[in-house]
């Protein structure tokens, strides 16, 4: 299609052929032929263009990939070093049981049991609050997920948190400093688990709420669940829930289903 100017009208041609210089001029009771023509040359222009963009990207790829190849990986290179070499070197990145050893081996204060609360112990032999913990506890270790069982974090009462990515270790080493410093707008919470995915290395935290067939509970979850809100702590991006009440008791396999959507 082109396009001219005359007398301060702008005037289009459709051109049929390649051999026509100029077109047939398109009336006006005609105008969305223009609209199409001049789309489809947009169109046309933006497809070429994607498909450059897309041969760049994918040659990209393949040179990456053949150096990642021929490459060592950062964490083989401190392997490659003899026992004894390796004693002196601190390897400027951890296997995944490496991390996993520092991150369990972090020492905190939970809560308090009640005298009169029920004895319930995990596979790893940490006392729980209930039987429902004891399972997802159990499932946790047993797919191999590193897990603090009510962990202290300390977070923002009525405002939200500076971060709004999903926890990491260093949150979690700020959030024990500032219990020390706790102001008024400030509450600790214990979640019930604090996981960790050693694929991503992100801590997740886990919470179960049991008795949701009981008003007064749930109106606590809300308001919970309002608290982590407003702290950046989203279901689904750092935050994990579970849930049950007496018609719907705790599903074991939708325990691992969660476990393997966000901790593998």
């Amino acid at each position: 299609m082109n396009i001219s100017i005359c007398r301060n009208n702008v005037q289009y041609y459709h051109r049929t052929s390649s051999k026509s210089t100029k077109g047939k001029y398109i009336l006006k009771r005609n105008y969305k032929l223009a609209v199409s023509l001049a789309q489809k040359d947009y169109d046309l222009q933006l497809v070429q263009s994607l498909k450059k963009e897309a041969r760049i990207l994918e040659n990209t790829m393949k040179l990456l990939q053949a150096e990642a190849a021929n490459a060592n990986a950062p964490s083989d290179i401190f392997f490659k070093f003899n026992k004894h070499r390796r004693a002196l070197i601190t390897p400027i990145t951890l296997t995944d049981e490496e991390f996993a050893a520092t991150w369990q081996a972090q020492k905190y204060k939970g809560k308090s049991f009640h005298p009169d609360a029920p004895e319930l112990y995990t596979a790893r032999g940490e006392r729980v609050r209930s039987k429902s913990e004891v399972i997802i506890a159990d499932t946790l270790n047993r797919m191999g997920i590193p897990y603090h069982y009510e962990y202290p974090l300390t977070l923002k009462s009525g405002g939200h948190s500076s971060t709004s990515r999903a926890i990491t270790t260093r949150d979690i080493h700020t959030s024990r400093r500032a219990a020390t410093s706790a102001s008024a707008n400030r509450l600790t919470v214990h979640p019930d688990f604090l996981c960790l995915n050693l694929r991503t290395r992100r801590e997740y935290i886990w919470e179960h709420f049991g008795r949701m067939d009981d008003a007064d509970y749930s109106a606590k979850v809300a308001r919970k669940l309002n608290t982590y809100t407003e702290n950046n702590i989203f279901p689904g991006h750092n935050l994990i829930i579970s849930t049950e009440s007496s018609d719907l008791p705790l599903n074991t396999k939708h325990i691992e289903n969660l476990i393997q959507t966000y901790l593998k």
